[in-house]
This record gives C-alpha cells, sequence and structure tokens, in this order.
C-alpha cells in the first residue's frame, strides 16, 4: 500500500508543564510552512489551529499527545526560530514574565506595533498564543494563557 507522507523533521524541543517540570521531547516539522516562506518553525506548530500535536520522548521512542494548553514554556535553539533582530519601527524591551504556577522568564522581546499602539500591553492583547522571548542563548516561546504577569526590566 502507498501513502501519502508529508516530509517532517526531527526537532529537539524542551517544554515545562504547569507544575513548572521541564520535559525533552522531539517534535514532528514540515520541510514547508504553511503561513510563511520556509520550513515550519516550533511557533508556527504551536500558534497554529490545532489543540493537540504528537512528540517523541527521545528516551524510550515513545509517541504521546500533548494539549497546547497545559504548555507553559517551550524552549528552542535560535536557528530553529530564525527570529531575526529587531526591524525599524519595532519595540525591543527586556521583560521578566511570571507564570501561573511560580515560574519566571527573563529575556528580550521585540514586537512591532502599528502607530499609537506601542505599548507592550497592546502587543500582549493581540499578538499570537506563543510568544517569542531571546532567553539567554535560547527561544523561550510562552503560553499567553500561562501569564501571570510581565514586568518591564530597566537597564
Amino acid at each position: 500500500m502507498n501513502e501519502l507522507r508529508i516530509p517532517k523533521r526531527r526537532t529537539p524541543i524542551e517544554i515545562a508543564d504547569p507544575s513548572g517540570e521541564v520535559h525533552r521531547y522531539a517534535v514532528f516539522l514540515g520541510d514547508l510552512a504553511r503561513e510563511h516562506a520556509g520550513v515550519e518553525r516550533v511557533s508556527d506548530l504551536l500558534n497554529g489551529s490545532e489543540e493537540f500535536f504528537p512528540v517523541l520522548d527521545p528516551e524510550s521512542d515513545a509517541i504521546a499527545i500533548l494539549g497546547k494548553s497545559q504548555i507553559s514554556v517551550a524552549w528552542v535553539e535560535p536557528e530553529l526560530e530564525e527570529l531575526e533582530d529587531h526591524a525599524p519601527g519595532e519595540e525591543c524591551v527586556e521583560v521578566e514574565i511570571r507564570l501561573v504556577g511560580g515560574r519566571r522568564v527573563r529575556g528580550r522581546l521585540a514586537y512591532g506595533a502599528p502607530p499609537g499602539r506601542a505599548r507592550l500591553v497592546d502587543f500582549l492583547n493581540r499578538a499570537p498564543s506563543f510568544i517569542a522571548l531571546v532567553d539567554g542563548g535560547r527561544i523561550a516561546l510562552v503560553n499567553k494563557r500561562r501569564i501571570f504577569s510581565v514586568a518591564q526590566v530597566q537597564g
């Protein structure tokens, strides 16, 4: 039997659940993204319309199905997200995000804003479900539904 298969790339990811426990998995990303030119990114998967997605436990080779709403943060290597340096007209701020459950994530957040709507609160209210934060040497994809507070860090 011939099956049509979409080529996928196995991509490492770390995920924090609501309790703060961190799990290592691999996700499967397409060679082509639906919403932009280039390959599918972890942010495309997390911000997509499907609520559940498969992951592979690299230690046991077992497949599990995760619910996006229960992911607090997903960390990926920067080359997997292909984030560009912020463009002219974008705000770039250092923030500390406190998540439900107590975990804190700190890093640089760059966001575009229409004229007159450059406030951080405006961005958070219109941004996709998972926002990208440069957290040290990695990208933290933070689930907005799991955020308790966001504070801008000075200096």
